[in-house]
């Protein structure tokens, strides 16, 4: 009787483990959950009774317990070996197949990822190491102590290539060891987008553009692993009808050169770990031929990172042009100004001509000094009024003056001048001139006595004045 009890209980026992570990699962299950079909360990060494042949019987089980296990046993040792309920309810993301060798070596298929590893048990077995957590005791050891077979299944955690921890498939003891820590490696990554001319929106492709759209494009390019990119280069592809716009090219805040950039690659010597880049630059997409519907492109833009002992990498960024018909519009010009110099450093206007093409006439200005006083002319609204305009400058020197023309094109204000029209005028003072005195008349030579005649009557001259002179002060 006592054995037919004993089965009675065991089968008891068995069928509520299966509907407990059938009800976790049913909740639980996921399709990325791994299964490993190693051996079972139906014993009370087994930290979870018979193990976990899937992560997600290791998940349930962790959760509710088994028949023979207590859920919070199962948690005081996990937490003693460090391993968090976040983490075993992550494990279907997180495990990998791998192994625990009777050495104390952890493996992800050949590699080694872990050495020196120790497990737990129930158990005493010879040279283990009793532990109380919690008000839980179990046991822990070098496989060497309890493995009898060289290794055994495990569901293996890494973060970044480095060991987190190992459950054994077989009795879901838990195993903590040193990681191996992986040869420090560069990466790196490069990601490219387009934005239309004045918006921040930066996206893999844009749709509906207009033929002859401002666009920018931008690659982002970042060090993405333990160790520095070397001889990094970036280049970018650009396909037909999409115009790169001249001095656009920045990386970061500064101007760069384009034609590596758009050829060979532009060389980056050393990219750090963590850090990354930015290149922009400006284009216009599509094409535009007057009169005629435009063909709707698609046109991608590819952008290629190469670095040493790296592969090259590429992404692209797309945009769309629409069909329309769009009109080339030519632009206003000025095409002759002449002026004349007159007297005073007075100037005229001789002659003025201007073509509109597309624009409307609004405005000149003559400007009768340029670059100096900047003294200008009111806007002369009467494009027939330029010809005679006339200024007189106040001093000498030499002037340069110059018309702006303003007009009106497409419902914008455009503006039309150049050095076709401007002249250069310079005024210069001649001194007066100065006539020298004539040599004097040389008198006739008449002897001392026509001299002395002479001197006589002069004198007597001088007397009757003197005497007229005197009686009309003395009369006053």
């Amino acid at each position: 009787m006592s054995y037919l009890s004993s089965m009675k209980k065991s089968l008891k026992a068995g069928i509520l483990a299966a509907l407990v570990i059938g009800t976790g699962a049913f909740a639980l299950g996921n399709a990325s959950a791994l299964s490993l079909s190693g051996p079972t360990d139906c014993d009370d060494n087994a930290v979870i009774y018979c193990g976990a042949q899937s992560t997600d019987s290791l998940i349930s089980k962790y959760t509710n317990g088994t028949s023979h296990n207590t859920a919070k046993s199962i948690h005081d040792i996990y937490s003693k070996f460090g391993i968090s309920a976040a983490e075993v309810k992550a494990m279907n993301a997180t495990a990998v197949a791998g192994s625990v060798t009777a050495n104390g070596d952890v493996l992800v298929g050949n590699k080694v990822v872990a050495k020196n590893a120790l497990t737990a048990g129930r158990q005493a077995i010879g040279n283990s190491t009793q532990v109380t957590y919690n008000g839980t005791t179990f046991y822990t050891r070098s496989p060497r102590v309890s493995f009898r077979s060289a290794s055994i299944p495990a569901y293996v955690v890494l973060k970044d290539g480095v060991f987190q921890f190992a459950v054994i498939e077989s009795c879901a003891n838990p195993v903590t060891a040193t990681p191996v820590t992986p040869p420090a490696t560069p990466n790196y990554t490069i990601v490219k987008s387009v934005a239309i001319k004045g918006s921040t929106d930066f996206k893999d492709s844009i749709a509906n553009l207009a033929p002859g759209t401002h666009v920018v494009y931008q690659i982002n390019v970042a060090s993405t692993g333990k160790t520095a990119v070397e001889n990094l280069t970036v280049k970018d592809v650009l396909p037909a009808h999409v115009t790169y716009v001249a001095h656009t090219l920045h990386m970061g805040a500064t101007e760069i050169n384009s034609a590596p950039f758009f050829g060979t690659g532009y060389p980056v010597t050393s990219l750090a770990a963590g850090s990354s880049l930015s290149f922009t630059y400006e284009a216009v997409v599509g094409t535009a031929d007057s009169g005629t519907p435009c063909t709707k492109e698609t046109l991608t833009n590819t952008g290629t990172i190469t670095a040493t002992s790296l592969p090259t990498t590429s992404d692209t960024a797309t945009v769309a042009t629409v069909c329309s018909t769009v009109k080339i519009v030519n632009a206003p010009t000025c095409n002759n100004f002449e002026i004349a110099a007159g007297d005073n450093r007075t100037i005229n206007v001789t002659k003025f001509d201007f073509t509109a093409n597309d624009a409307k006439f609004v405005s000149a200005v003559i400007n009768w000094d340029i670059n100096k006083t900047n003294v200008s002319t009111a806007a002369i609204t009467d494009s027939n009024a330029v010809v005679g305009q006339s200024h007189q400058y106040a001093a000498d020197g030499t002037y340069v003056v110059g018309v702006t023309i303003t007009f009106t094109l497409d419902g914008k204000t455009v503006t039309a001048t150049g050095l076709q029209c401007e002249k250069q005028v310079a005024f210069t003072t001649q001194p007066p001139v100065v006539t020298p005195p004539t040599a004097p008349v040389a008198l006739v030579n008449t002897g001392a006595g026509s001299t002395a005649a002479m001197f006589a009557g002069v004198s007597a001259v001088a007397a009757v004045g003197y005497y007229l002179n005197l009686r009309r002060r003395l009369s006053l």
